[in-house]
């Protein structure tokens, strides 16, 4: 890779509550590794989700599971059973209610499925977006 050169990820942050996503573009933006650029995009619903889900590939997903409408479950049932670019791609179910998701509300089961607990620290953010540094979601 030549100094110049960025490495660059797309990332999107799929959450309700406004401020949950503010926080976290500013965590993310903040810990990124050196020579990285962040493409963030970001959706306050899970229609919404779907449809950039099935137009664009991302990296990693950052996803609230619980949501009004269709729900972070109801995406993932979306993305990974149907053919896409992002079926395969790693989700971060992010939940206040993480205790009480069972394996059977994630469709296609765990893999490639990670979870934070609501209210997260920004080193649970920081730790999950580096873990996936550079994988291929496909």
């Amino acid at each position: 890779m030549e100094p110049s050169e960025k490495i660059q990820r797309k990332l999107l942050i799929v959450d309700d509550e406004p401020h949950i996503v503010e926080l976290m573009t500013e965590v993310l933006e903040h810990f990124k590794e050196p020579g990285t650029e962040l493409q963030l995009t970001t959706c306050s619903n899970g229609y919404q989700a779907c449809d950039k889900l099935f137009a664009e590939r991302f990296d990693l997903v950052f996803l609230d599971f619980k949501m009004p409408g269709l729900n972070g479950g109801e995406v993932l049932r979306e993305i990974r059973g149907k053919d896409g670019p992002n079926k395969k791609v790693h989700v971060v179910l992010v939940s206040g209610y993480s205790g009480a998701i069972s394996e059977e509300d994630i469709p296609g089961g765990l893999d490639r499925v990670y979870f934070v607990d609501k209210p997260f620290r920004m080193e649970q953010i920081e730790r999950v977006s580096k873990l996936f540094a550079g994988e291929d979601g496909e």
